[in-house]
């Protein structure tokens, strides 16, 4: 359950990165997707 707490928390950070500027959504919203995924791998 731990476990699925970190990952949310991974997800939030990519949704506030995502809104906070629009230039950079594209570069790193790749960034942040692969991390996300490392997590649950």
């Amino acid at each position: 359950m731990n476990r699925l707490l970190k990952a949310t928390d991974y997800i939030l950070h990519t949704i506030s990165t995502s809104n906070g500027g629009s230039k950079g959504l594209m570069g790193g919203d790749r960034i942040q997707a692969t991390m996300v995924f490392e997590s649950i791998d």
